[in-house]
């Protein structure tokens, strides 16, 4: 184990003995703990490759070195951190929380506030890995969404204050929020947009490879871990990482610090990883294309499939869409509206209505318009909960039935921001409902954008478009090469 993760795994167990039995003697209460740490470990037989190990005196000696500031540290603002944690924690009592989880978010947020040499994402991605360690996936999600919004804070610049006489007047802060520049996304190239839409994740990974390089003028260990944890953070996924390392210190073995561009290397090994898959929908030589749109709820799936619909229509095709999602009368409701403002035909049935009949009638209008595409906007389900994708399941049964091959496509819809979670959706969906493509929306608000990276190398399912905003012409085709570019080109 990594002595920088073990300081803080020891941390956390101190401040959990800390909790019980406060002690304002806190250099005798460190002696102890530490003594006791090494007492338990006297008591266990070494493997053998470690009793003539001469750097372990050294390393356990890092632990403490390493630990002891961070424990200090984060009894000295204990008040300010669980203030912190109270503001972003929303519904949730502090002292209700979970031991581990409240210690975990106590460290971490002491590091992000604190510690100036300890990047903020490499913090959030030691507490989610403890946390995952010591308690549940659940518990390592909602440490994640905690610290991600703490994140969010520390990059927001600070406004200006105005003075009230000056507002009485009229005149507003040039930091003002109604004085603030907008950005014309309709102006915007697709690399601008993808770069406009990815710059919390390019200025992540920018910012702590800018601190790594200028550390040393060799690839340090310590350099090489903050590298690592860096591409971890932005959910770039193992073997990517793994690959931009070694690619990373074989170049400063051959040129030297000055020779070696990282963002170079680490454009080219994304592009690599994600290779040249195409993003084009599939179109049907003759009659009607069904594209079915599957996702959790909450992942912009309506919204998606009315952006969709809206692109078919500027390219010249004929859309129609069903709003199958007829356990949310609010979902109904939203592509009704998106259908009038678009001028795209809809099918919707009434609320609680069967969506594979729904789906049925959809398929029998759009056939009989000669439309080119039917577009259906199934329910949102949880992907562990069986008879919900059982109700998936029969949907698809019902549309071929009417139409053998039907769906054509099957587009998993997925939110950026949950990170790896959308991994883990797109293996389960992938079971029920073979899937044909990725939609990922909402990278303009995460600063985990490699997950797209993680999810096509594993599954080999292509990204056949991204959202990059919040108006219907922001759905654009994935480009790998124009991804990597945003992802990492200053």
């Amino acid at each position: 184990m990594r002595p920088r993760r073990e300081a803080r795994e020891k941390a956390i167990q101190f401040l959990f003995q800390f909790d019980l039995n406060p002690t304002s003697k806190l250099d005798e209460a460190l002696d102890r703990f530490w003594g006791s740490q090494r007492n338990a470990k006297a008591d266990k037989p070494a493997p053998p490759d470690e009793q003539t190990d001469e750097g372990a005196t050294a390393e356990k000696s890092a632990v403490r070195l390493f630990g002891d500031p961070l424990i200090k540290g984060v009894i000295e603002h204990l008040k300010e951190i669980d203030q912190t944690i109270k503001q972003h924690a929303k519904n949730w009592d502090i002292n209700r929380m979970a031991v581990v989880d409240r210690n975990v978010l106590r460290l971490a947020i002491y590091e992000m506030h604190h510690r100036d040499d300890i990047p903020p994402v490499v913090s959030i991605n030691e507490a989610v890995d403890i946390s995952k360690r010591f308690s549940t996936e659940d518990s390592g999600r909602f440490v994640n969404g905690i610290l991600d919004r703490v994140k969010q804070d520390l990059m927001r610049p600070a406004r200006t204050p105005v003075p009230k006489s000056a507002w009485q007047i009229g005149i507003r802060s040039p930091t003002s929020p109604k004085t603030q520049p907008t950005i014309n996304m309709h102006s915007m190239s697709l690399f601008q947009k993808l770069k406009e839409g990815l710059k919390k994740t390019q200025a992540s990974l920018s910012q702590e490879i800018r601190r790594i390089v200028t550390l040393s003028p060799k690839l340090t260990k310590e350099g090489s871990e903050d590298l690592e944890a860096a591409l971890l953070g932005a959910d770039l996924g193992l073997p990517i990482t793994q690959r931009i390392l070694a690619a990373t210190k074989s170049a400063y073995e051959t040129q030297g610090r000055d020779g070696v561009n990282i963002f170079g290397i680490a454009t080219r090994e994304v592009e690599a990883a994600l290779g040249q898959k195409s993003a084009t929908l599939t179109k049907q030589p003759k009659g009607l294309t069904i594209i079915s749109l599957v996702g959790v709820n909450g992942t912009g799936k309506t919204t998606t499939c009315a952006k969709l619909a809206n692109r078919l229509k500027e390219s010249g095709s004929k859309p129609w869409m069903a709003a199958c999602d007829t356990f949310r009368a609010a979902a109904i409701d939203q592509l009704k509206l998106w259908s009038e403002r678009l001028e795209i035909p809809i099918t919707a049935g009434a609320y609680g209505a069967d969506p594979a009949s729904v789906a049925h009638d959809a398929l029998s209008a759009a056939a009989a318009k000669n439309c080119d595409y039917l577009l259906i906007d199934t329910a949102g389900r949880l992907h562990t909960k069986h008879n919900l994708m059982k109700e998936l399941e029969k949907l698809h049964r019902v549309t071929s039935k009417k139409l053998p091959g039907a769906p054509h496509e099957v587009l998993l819809v997925i939110d950026a921001t949950t990170g790896m979670n959308a991994l883990n959706q797109a293996r389960e969906f992938n079971k029920t409902a073979p899937l044909t493509g990725l939609i990922l929306t909402k990278l303009d608000g995460t600063s985990r954008g490699g997950m797209i990276v993680s999810i096509q190398q594993e599954l080999d399912i292509p990204v056949k478009f991204i959202g990059v905003g919040e108006q219907a012409d922001d759905l654009q085709p994935f480009q790998a090469k124009e991804f990597a570019k945003a992802l990492f080109v200053e």
